[in-house]
């Protein structure tokens, strides 16, 4: 945070790679991984927390590899994240970050949790028990004394649809 304390809305206390050092690092780790033990794909977990810069300042480092000097082509490294958006950064509040609207045309891919949460139901933000595209809503549905607040079958029926449209859309 801006005046020195720990920011800790991931699970466990953040970096601050909007500072110049943690950057560095963060960049200079990728090539060392990429060059010396032939990473060829990066997933950041929770990279929405980091800013874009420092994601983009990555991709850039691993596109300048060549087969020829480096023994790595960097085109051809992967790198994606979990672009969520949550905490001390939402908003904006502590710039441009990696979240998901933030990367198209970067060269650097997020994890899609709109399809999680459609083939298996549910987020990790509600009941585990909420059913989706793949484990059951409407054709399998959980009891009504079960407790688990699906709506019923014109709901899901409607929810099912919903469901097969984002799939459908980012396949």
């Amino acid at each position: 945070s801006e005046n020195g304390a720990y920011e800790s809305s991931t699970c466990m206390n953040n970096t601050a790679a909007e500072r110049f050092m943690m950057e560095r690092l963060v960049v200079d780790s990728v090539v060392h991984w990429a060059v010396e033990y032939r990473v060829d794909g990066f997933r950041f977990d929770l990279m929405g927390h980091l800013p874009l810069q420092c994601m983009q300042h990555c991709r850039a480092a691993l596109d300048s590899l060549t087969l020829v000097e480096h023994g790595v082509d960097g085109l051809r490294v992967l790198m994606y994240g979990e672009g969520w958006e949550f905490g001390e950064i939402a908003n904006g509040q502590r710039g441009i970050m990696s979240v998901q609207q933030n990367l198209a045309g970067t060269g650097i891919g997020s994890f899609n949790d709109r399809v999680r949460d459609a083939t298996i139901g549910g987020s990790p933000f509600c009941d585990p028990r909420i059913q989706g595209f793949a484990t059951g809503l409407l054709l399998r549905p959980w009891p009504v004394d079960a407790g688990v607040g699906q709506g019923d079958a014109d709901c899901q029926r409607h929810a099912i649809h919903v469901y097969g449209d984002k799939i459908r859309l980012s396949l």
